[in-house]
């Protein structure tokens, strides 16, 4: 796909697709998959629910990218720093995924969520060193081109957490599946280095003089400024009705398929292997219905969406099915929130209307959405029922459905 390009352009394209590849397995590696394994060793959904909690920095993205492009910006030699960035996460990433597969039932949680906090900051890191060196690199006419070598890269880092991590896990136990997978996302440290074919001209110019607490200040600034325009409670309404549900049914479907007699080679059949095709399917027919009847009608087809899939696992929840019913029902849930995914960062590339700055902001007020709904609702099933937390699902979309239109009136957008 780069075969016109320079050599440089083409090692940036396999650092761009690696790196997406090792955001993906951390994501899977320290959420679902992560939650299966604790559910297994019979850790409480609410103790696996505040493990979770540790991942609460890929909502802090906005608040570290300031100071690392500061970091980099100080360099005169761009390249070296963006290296020197990038091989240090790597390191860390691998040292903290790979350390997750050693907790047994009688370790310490909080050294666990140590251990993933420490995870989750470096590839947050290294996701800003990638998302620099892209919009760096590339032209305007070409991240479309570079967007999608992340999203593969991606998609295959999540499967590979996924399903392969559950059948290595299967033969060899949970401690060499991690060790295994995480010795793998080592590839992008080749990648790394091999990025030898760029020249510093192909960094465009940037101020020099960033400052990572004036870059933050300016931040605070915009994103109050945005606030005050668009409505706090209407934008807090639609996040909670496009994250809740999304998030309490997937980061938490290991721990109920397990709670029903799901094994984990089954789990990676029904959610993994077949998930990841469904997700693909869904955004791309997420993408083309955008195109075609704009984005308001498909924010609301998300929320009746949301609704569905609930009420499918409130299904579950109570009735014993067989194996393709089952299957047919998650990647139906699946498929719904493939599409609300594009949806949603389609939602909010409108409101940010070109601004960098408010584009981070609202991904990251998404992130804590999502996080703090996964725990709340591990809380809830634990302390009460899987039907009552997917009941709240179901109720969690209906701020969203009623406030909505109201909020692209006052956007003005269609």
């Amino acid at each position: 796909m780069f075969s016109t390009a320079t050599k440089g352009i083409r090692d940036v394209g396999w650092f761009l697709f690696w790196g997406a590849f090792l955001s993906g397995v951390v994501l899977l590696g320290t959420s679902q998959t992560l939650a299966f394994m604790l559910t297994e060793m019979n850790i409480g959904v609410a103790a696996v629910s505040y493990v979770l909690l540790a991942t609460i920095p890929y909502s802090w993205k906005f608040v570290l990218s300031p100071f690392v492009k500061a970091i980099i910006l100080r360099h005169t030699d761009r390249i070296y720093a963006v290296k020197k960035i990038a091989l240090v996460s790597q390191l860390l990433v691998f040292l903290g995924f790979t350390s997750i597969g050693f907790y047994d039932r009688s370790g310490s949680l909080v050294l666990l969520c140590g251990i993933v906090l420490l995870t989750v900051v470096s590839v947050s890191v290294h996701d800003i060193v990638r998302t620099y060196v892209k919009l760096s690199v590339f032209d305007m006419r070409d991240l479309g081109i570079a967007t999608s070598v992340e999203n593969v890269g991606f998609r295959i880092g999540m499967l590979l957490a996924g399903a392969c991590l559950l059948y290595t896990a299967n033969v060899v136990g949970w401690r060499m599946a991690y060790v295994m997978v995480g010795a793998s996302a080592l590839l992008i440290v080749l990648f790394t280095f091999l990025m030898s074919g760029l020249e510093q001209q192909m960094f465009k110019d940037q101020e020099a003089s960033s400052d990572g607490k004036h870059a933050l200040a300016g931040y605070i600034r915009t994103c109050v400024t945005f606030f005050r325009s668009n409505g706090l409670l209407l934008l807090v309404s639609i996040m909670l009705s496009f994250k809740f549900a999304d998030s309490c049914i997937n980061c938490l479907k290991g721990a109920f398929l397990h709670s029903i007699g799901i094994g984990k080679l089954m789990f990676a059949n029904i959610s993994h292997i077949a998930g990841v095709f469904v997700m693909i399917a869904s955004g791309t027919f997420a993408g083309v219905l955008i195109s075609k009847i704009g984005s308001r009608k498909c924010v609301a087809a998300s929320f009746f969406g949301h609704c569905l899939a609930s009420i499918i696992f409130m299904f579950l929840a109570g009735n014993k099915v067989d194996t393709l019913t089952l299957t047919l029902l998650v990647n139906a849930s699946t498929f719904v929130f493939g599409f609300s995914c594009v949806v949603f960062r389609t939602f909010i590339a409108e409101q940010s209307n070109g601004d960098v700055n408010i584009c981070a902001v609202l991904l990251s007020v998404g992130s804590v959405f999502r996080i703090l709904s996964c725990s709340l609702g591990g809380f809830i099933a634990e302390n009460f029922s899987w039907p009552t937390a997917y009941l709240i699902c179901l109720v969690a979309n209906v701020p969203g459905l009623i406030t909505y239109a109201k909020f692209y009136t006052k956007a003005k957008i269609r």
